[in-house]
Parts: structure tokens; C-alpha cells; sequence
């Protein structure tokens, strides 16, 4: 069996260590290849250390990214909301282009495994394999439908997959969920944390609006405002997920956040790090809040803090009430009412509400979210499609 990784064109660096979700994903499901000696080979337009390259059997194939570097230098304050609507057109036309081009170049390969690009399944539908975590369009659906049908889908949640096929009213009739993962020898309980008087809160990911930064940063200025009593971490980075922002609008996310920071003493900005810097980070952290709003599938995020017997604080909002154990490995309010969150928030402080053990919050994610969990059901799922599969390609 051989394997063709095509990674979303979306990603403009790939450094191998500090990743944002899917590409964190993705690198899970690499070492599970190798660890079995299935062959595979990664394309993207991603630029990647030599190191990487190697490692990944990595192969380069072009995209224009500069379109979106021009247009975010060009139009930064409409990023979040108005950019897809301007650049669709431009970007559906060169997305054909980045998987064609994948699909001559490695199209005498076994599998075809899609990382958030759901337009690999009109070329080759019986030997792709969509990689979901996250709700990418199909384009030409009402066309071409009976192509993506015949294709396989592998949806991270079930509110992913339920959202895919009602927003864009396909069908996946081949589809199953396949949990995220992490590496729990990585993220682990290590035991060492000094208990203080007050908690410490953390948010971790891209500095974006829709992941809820600044009402992260808004929750900690009224918690110090009202004088309760905490310490708060900012990990992560404005431009995490690598794709193409210009550096003025980086510059900008970042200038603000640092100012808007020097109101809040009790607030420590990190910035980004890799997988074990961040393990060793969360060893000081009580909670981490997820005040992401955009119907998330499922944050990686969430899942390694509660590796480390951290709780998560945040909405029942998309995937999060399917990883989150209610009062057991975190607390959830109603979507969107951050009242409601400052409220946890304040509960926290003051120590009124119950206390989590940090191993019950591991043991649920060595249960559900294992590496070799994720493991036993990719290799079960990969070899079932070879099989039926079997001199049936339909190209």
C-alpha cells in the first residue's frame, strides 16, 4: 500500500513543530505510517526545513499564496469576515489548479488521503480518503455530486459531519467518525505543579478573532478590574495557522494584544512553542479557556490540555460538548454569552466550584483520544478501503 498526502494549500510554512490543528493531525497520522512501514508521501506548497522534507518524503507543488498576502496587505480589516467572498473566484480556480497538479503527480499511488481539501474526490473518488476537521466547502456539489459521493469521508466530530452535509446539503454516504488524537507521552500529568491560592488560566491557539482572543483578554481585564485574584497565560501566535497574512496585520494583532496586555499585570504573553514546551507550560496551568465562537469540530487544543489533567473552561459551541465531560473534565455555558464565562471564570476564583481531579480529566482522554486508539482505527479503516478497493479505481 502506498499513500498520497495532499496537505490544504491554505498552509504557507510547515516547520514541524509548531503546527496549528490540522496540520497537528495530519503529523500524528504520518507517525502511525511509519510506524508500520506504510509507504507515503506528503505534497503541499508549504515551504519546509530540509530536515522535515526528508522526514515526510515531502513534495513540493506550486500555489499562488501571494494572492492572499496581497489582498490581506490590501484589505486587513475585512480578514475575518469579507476576505472569502472577495478572493472565492481567484482562489476556487487555483485550488483546481494545486490538485491537478497533485493528482498527475502522484496519481500511481494507492490511497489518496485529503487534508481539508474536499476537491481531490472528482478526480479519483474510490481512492480518496477526506481527512475533515474542519467544514471546507465542495465545490460544485450540484454538479458533481455523484462523483463526491462515491468518495470516503472521515469527519473528526459528529457535529462536523452533521454540519458538512446539512450547510452544504451533501451526502456522504461513505462517511464515519474518526476521533482526534494525542500524543499522551507528550502531554502528560506531570505532577510537579506548586498549588497556589488562586488559579491560573491559559488560552492557547491562533490570535484570531474567531478563536476568541480578545474575549479572552476582555474576561481577564474585568476579572482584574473587580479584583479578583488569578494569573492568566497567552499562548500561541497572530499568524499560527501560516497562511500568508501580511506582516503589518500580523505586526498590528500584535502591537494591540501587547498593549491591550499592559492592563492586565496579572496576564503573561508566551507567544508560540512547540509540543514539549507547551507540556512542560501547562504543568502551571488550572484551566484553559476556549471562548472560540466559530463552531469549532474539534480543538486539538482542549484535547492536550486535558492530557496534562488540565479543565477546560469554555461554550457549547460545535465539537466541544463532544470532548468535554460536563463537571468531570470541564464546564461549558451557552454559546456566545461570555457574561456566562466570566461568571465560570469568577466561580474559579473564589474556589466555588468543584475542583477537578486532574487524573479523572487524563484518564478521559487516554480512554477516547489516544494515540493508539486513533492508531488501531486508521490502520483497521486503510486496509478494509484497500481491500474493497482492489484493481476497482475508478480515475
Amino acid at each position: 500500500m502506498t499513500i498520497a498526502v495532499l496537505l490544504m494549500p491554505e498552509v504557507s510554512e510547515f516547520n514541524g513543530e509548531i503546527m496549528a490543528g490540522t496540520e497537528r493531525a495530519m503529523i500524528y497520522d504520518l507517525k502511525i505510517l511509519r510506524k508500520h512501514k506504510i509507504d507515503f508521501s506528503v505534497y503541499s506548497c508549504a515551504k519546509m526545513e530540509k530536515k522535515y522534507a526528508e522526514k515526510y518524503h515531502f513534495k513540493y507543488i506550486y500555489y499562488p499564496g501571494f494572492l492572499n498576502t496581497l489582498l490581506l496587505s490590501k484589505f486587513p480589516a475585512v480578514i475575518d469576515s469579507k476576505i472569502k467572498r472577495l478572493t472565492t473566484f481567484f482562489q476556487l480556480l487555483f485550488l483546481n489548479f494545486y490538485v491537478l497538479q497533485f493528482g498527475i503527480l502522484a496519481r500511481r499511488e494507492t490511497l489518496w488521503c485529503s487534508y481539508s481539501a474536499p476537491l481531490l474526490s472528482i478526480i479519483a473518488p474510490r481512492k480518496t480518503i477526506n481527512m475533515y476537521f474542519s467544514n471546507f466547502p465542495m465545490p460544485f456539489y450540484s454538479i458533481l455530486k455523484n462523483r463526491y459521493k462515491k468518495a470516503r469521508y472521515l469527519f473528526v466530530s459528529k457535529f462536523l459531519r452533521e454540519e458538512v452535509t446539512s450547510k452544504f446539503k451533501a451526502t456522504c454516504i461513505n462517511s464515519s467518525i474518526m476521533k482526534a488524537c494525542v500524543d499522551t507521552s507528550i502531554f502528560s500529568l506531570k505532577n510537579t505543579k506548586t498549588k497556589t491560592a488562586y488559579p491560573t488560566f491559559a488560552f492557547t491557539g491562533a490570535w484570531l478573532k474567531i478563536k476568541g482572543v480578545f474575549t479572552y483578554l476582555e474576561l481577564l481585564k474585568k476579572l482584574h478590574d473587580n479584583n479578583n485574584k488569578f494569573s492568566a497565560l497567552l499562548i500561541g501566535s497572530a499568524d499560527l495557522w501560516r497562511v500568508g497574512y501580511s506582516r503589518d496585520y500580523v505586526s498590528n494583532i500584535d502591537v494591540g494584544i501587547t498593549n491591550f496586555a499592559k492592563n492586565i499585570p496579572e496576564l503573561k504573553i508566551i507567544g508560540a512553542v512547540n509540543f514539549k514546551q507547551l507540556s512542560i507550560i501547562y504543568d502551571s496551568v488550572d484551566y484553559l479557556v476556549c471562548p472560540s465562537n466559530w463552531g469549532e469540530p474539534a480543538p486539538l487544543s482542549c484535547l492536550e490540555a486535558m492530557a496534562c489533567g488540565i479543565g477546560i473552561l469554555g461554550y457549547k459551541d460545535g465539537g466541544i460538548p463532544e470532548e468535554v465531560v460536563e463537571g468531570k473534565t470541564g464546564y461549558l455555558v451557552q454559546t456566545g454569552n461570555s457574561h456566562n464565562l466570566y461568571r465560570l471564570m469568577v466561580k474559579v476564583c473564589n474556589g466555588k466550584l468543584p475542583r477537578l481531579n486532574p487524573r479523572i480529566v487524563r484518564r478521559h482522554i487516554i480512554k477516547h483520544y489516544s494515540l493508539s486508539i486513533r492508531e488501531e482505527q486508521l490502520l483497521n479503516y486503510l486496509k478494509k478501503t484497500e481491500k474493497v478497493n482492489l484493481n476497482k479505481w475508478i480515475v
